[in-house]
């Protein structure tokens, strides 16, 4: 079973902070990740996966020298799958031709713990997030031509000493040598034009941006430049020996009591946790805690006056003696991880607080109580996330969303009543809350994510609310327990709310839900569904391998069940179906849709059969990567519907239902044979049914360009789908507003021809696929490559 990945606390916040001599705290400065869309960060590989098709090689030497060799970029697929013995590698050498090491490359290569050095050739132009993150080498080479380090590239690596950036590199993005506490020095070579170093310390070309003070390093002092205006509060903080920041001369900043502040002491900015304070008092004079400004401090006391309105991201994050910290009542705002990983037990939130940043308390592993402010509209991303002593909280009315992981891993929550306020509940919004046994949804949430319930051992019983318009994958997976869930009258579509769910006893459907759409329950072990009359079709897969089912019955205003729909369900004995399908089964049955080993019973009905609708006779010319479907008009149809498949693989719906006679099918594999099927709906809800001589055989030319079909969902969701190009090794997917030039990356994939994105539902949209070859050229584009969402 396929977990969550779990989103990574601490040290995802910027860890620069802006200031000046302006009276004014400066807001957290993001950089930008690489390639933005990319969805590729700690990827989980199967442990099954043994085999990789790429034009990179690795050998190991009997030195212990692995190296890679070829052409195009080094996945995390080519770094994992090697030949050799893990145990036996001591350096890495990343050869000429590769021009991009890809995210989370090295790091989900599996353990190396001999790996002392690293060599990087000249034609690798970026080194992707995480790419190295958690290794053991203590030097790392760094070739000229090397233009990108991505964010936490060398990030937590725990013996690597000194680095030099070569004159070639034009971005180092954010936290790239984060948590790197044997680092003493970053060198910078003296030709590079965006960066400079001066005492090891890394920063922009015009040494006013402090970018990375080395965590590492062994001064227990350090003297501010006069040209100074940026600091990193993180790094400072990090290093356990710097007791000591000297202004001097420097006219953006001011100093008290060894802790350092902007110019008029309204920001407090750092204070050296060398110093091993065990309590300190912020001055009156004080609007603004800044980031990281005590983060990991030793406090086991900190006094906040009533003067601080702002507690910036990461301010007191990590303070893990402080065991209590009272906020001050004109507070309005509390930053991304202020107080994250810190050891007090409960704190009280103001009610002049109205925004509080992702992840603000997570991992508080010792906090047992909360007061929110009555005003507060989000509980944004994570911001609870791993309290593992919490056991309840009490949730203001004035609540409209619950964000992803909001409460993920609250292993000690017991109950939780969502108010009526909320319309809206993110991703894994309470997974893993493992003691979690009663909660109360809002009657008017319309939003419930994917994985919200995903872990819940001790869930006896959910009840979905009728207001729900979108519910997410898989919502009680791995849930151990024995949940009773109701689908409430008022509900229409579940998608594929149950599959994977492990742990439900049964599941109650409403009488408005029409349609069970493909695999919704597939690889179940619900027990018990409890269909209600008022649904009409049951789709594909719909409960394929749901092991747990013994018996089933079906209701009579059902007209269609799809091929596969109960497949290899083992343990399903009996199926009960009305008395008018008795000899007119395969009217409403496709083909294996129940297992051979089910009994088909008939109860007793009043019910007259509804007739089948005429079939339509569909013609299809292959075009460049698809295909041109037309079709007679079929009289009495309301609907048509457009299927496509290659003989022994699944069938699949193409497109949206359309009420014409024509469509224009892409995404499909130049040279393979690819089976079209066009069916026929009634104002009845009944569809035509199909038998082999109905399938028209097309097989697509080879593509030269991605050709875009795009299939927008609603609220702001896409689902494109493109014809593969032979030559292409990746494709890029962009998009940019209607009306607008600029052009933006959305998203990116090695071999899939498809993706699902999301954009803001109240903008229009183009959109554009391009494909990268091996010789790293992009296909041509005209403006007849440009479709609008």
């Amino acid at each position: 079973m396929k977990k969550s990945t779990k989103r990574l606390l601490s040290g995802i916040s910027a860890a620069v902070i802006a200031l000046s001599a302006v009276n004014t705290a400066g807001a957290a400065e993001y950089y930008p990740s690489y390639e933005a869309g990319e969805t590729e960060d700690l990827i989980e590989v199967p442990a099954n996966e043994t085999e990789v098709s790429s034009t990179i090689t690795s050998t190991l030497s009997d030195d212990g020298t692995l190296t890679f060799s070829g052409t195009g970029e080094l996945t995390y697929r080519e770094a994992r799958y090697f030949k050799g013995d893990r145990k036996k590698i001591k350096k890495i050498v990343i050869g000429d031709g590769i021009y991009s090491i890809g995210n989370n490359a090295f790091t989900s290569a599996g353990n190396m713990p001999n790996l002392t050095s690293v060599y990087i050739a000249p034609s690798v132009e970026i080194i992707g997030r995480n790419a190295f993150a958690r290794r053991t080498m203590t030097e790392v080479t760094l070739s000229e031509g090397l233009k990108e380090i991505a964010p936490g590239a060398f990030r937590s690596c725990q013996k690597l000493k000194t680095i030099t950036i070569p004159a070639s590199v034009e971005n180092i993005y954010n936290n790239a040598f984060i948590y790197n506490y044997a680092l003493t020095a970053i060198n910078v070579a003296s030709g590079n034009k965006n960066y400079s170093s001066s005492d090891g310390i890394l920063f922009n070309k015009a040494a006013t941006e402090m970018l990375t003070y080395p965590a590492g390093k062994p001064d227990t002092s350090y003297t501010l430049s006069g040209t100074v205006t940026k600091l990193d509060v993180h790094g400072m903080n990090s290093s356990l020996k710097l007791t000591t920041v000297n202004v001097g001369s420097n006219p953006n900043f001011t100093s008290a009591g060894g802790a350092i502040y902007n110019k008029d002491k309204s920001t407090l900015v750092c204070v050296p946790n060398g110093k091993n304070l065990k309590s300190f008092s912020v001055p009156s004079t004080v609007k603004t805690i800044g980031e990281h400004a005590l983060s990991f401090a030793a406090v086991s006391s900190v006094s906040i006056p009533q003067s601080v309105t702002r507690i910036e991201d990461g301010a007191l994050m990590a303070c893990e003696n402080l065991a209590s910290v009272s906020l001050p009542s004109r507070l309005t705002y509390i930053g991304i991880e202020a107080l994250a990983d810190s050891g007090f037990t409960s704190i009280s939130v103001p009610d002049s607080v109205t925004g509080i940043g992702d992840a603000a308390f997570a991992g508080c592993v010792k906090l047992t109580s909360v007061k929110l402010p009555s005003k507060l509209k989000t509980l944004s991303n994570g911001m609870f996330e791993a309290c593992t002593a919490l056991t309840s909280v009490t949730l203001p009315s004035s609540l409209e969303t619950i964000e992803e992981y909001a409460f993920s891993s609250c292993e000690s929550l017991r109950s939780i009543v969502i108010p009526d306020s909320v319309t809206s509940i993110g991703d894994n919004a309470f997974d893993y809350c493992t003691s979690l046994s009663d909660i109360k949804l809002s009657k008017n949430l319309t939003h419930l994510g994917a994985f919200a319930f995903e872990g819940c051992n001790a869930l006896t019983k959910v009840t979905l609310p009728g207001s729900l318009k979108e519910i997410g994958d898989s919502l009680f997976i791995e849930c151990n327990g024995s949940v009773d869930v109701t689908v409430s009258e008022g509900i229409t579509d579940i998608g594929y709310a149950f599959m994977d769910t492990t742990g439900v006893a049964s599941v109650t459907l409403p009488k408005t839900l029409k349609t069970i759409g493909e695999y919704a329950f597939s690889n179940s072990d619900v027990a018990a569904v409890n269909f209600a009359e008022g649904l009409e079709s049951i789709g594909y897969c719909a409960f394929e391998n749901c092991q747990g089912l013994t018996s089933v019955t079906l209701p009579t205003t059902l007209k269609t069940i799809e091929e596969h729909a109960f497949y290899e369900c083992d343990n399903l004995k009996e199926i009960y179906v009305p008395d008018f399908w008795k000899g007119n089964l395969a009217t409403y049955v496709g083909d294996d849709a129940f297992p051979e080993t089910a009994e088909i019973k008939y109860y007793k009905t009043s019910t007259a059969p509804v007739t089948d609708p005429t079939k339509p006779v569909v013609t299809a010319e292959p075009t460049y990567g698809g295909a041109e479907v037309t079709w007679e008009p079929v009289k009495g149809a309301v609907n048509y519907r457009v299927y496509t498949f290659v003989p022994g693989g699944k069938i699949r719906q193409f497109g949206s239902d359309t009420t014409g006679t024509s469509m224009t099918v892409k995404g499909l594999k130049g040279g393979e044979k690819t089976g079209i099927i066009v069916l026929a709906q009634y104002a009845n809800k009944k569809w035509s049914k199909y038998t082999d001589e109905d399938i028209v055989y097309v097989v697509p030319k080879d593509a030269v360009k991605p050709y875009l079909c795009v299939n927008p969902k609603g609220n702001g969701n896409y689902y494109l789908i493109w014809s593969s190009v032979p030559t292409s090794v990746r494709y890029k997917v962009m998009a940019r507003e209607k009306g607008t030039k600029n052009w933006e990356l959305i998203g990116a994939t090695r071999s899939r021809c498809r993706i699902t994105v999301e954009m803001d539902p109240n903008k229009q949209y183009d959109f554009l696929v391009r494909g990268l070859n091996a010789k790293n050229k992009y296909t041509p584009m005209t403006d007849d490559d440009i479709v609008a969402g």
